[in-house]
């Protein structure tokens, strides 16, 4: 499930660009529950822009 969360995270921005914040947090099992709460919270984007 995270590797598929980090791909559709991947995909969505588009282009050769740096990680996001979750990007980069879903790359570390143990962080696993953090990005999936804060996906399902829908505060991926707030947490990425600041």
């Amino acid at each position: 499930m995270l590797q598929h969360l980090a791909i559709l995270l991947a995909v969505s921005i588009g282009g050769c660009r740096a990680l996001s914040t979750v990007q980069t947090l879903a790359g570390d099992p143990h962080f696993s529950t953090l990005v999936s709460l804060v996906t399902q919270a829908g505060l991926a984007d707030t947490l990425n822009n600041g």
